[in-house]
């Protein structure tokens, strides 16, 4: 898979679970495999908050 930005991985996020109510829980391999990336940082994970609370959707490491 091609690396996504955050903002692409939380609206696929948002898409693939916007039925779910009690909450998803990935692993740190979970998301570097599903973005693309080789490594988990902080900051990707802010991004990734910050672009699913436009949603009303909070996203914790």
């Amino acid at each position: 898979m091609s690396m996504v930005s955050a903002k692409e991985f939380a609206y696929w996020l948002m898409k693939r679970f916007e039925g779910v109510e009690k909450g998803v829980s990935l692993t740190r391999e979970d998301i570097n495999q599903l973005t693309g990336r080789q490594n988990f940082s902080l900051v990707f994970v802010n991004d990734i908050h910050y672009e699913l609370m436009r949603f009303g959707i909070a996203f914790v490491p």
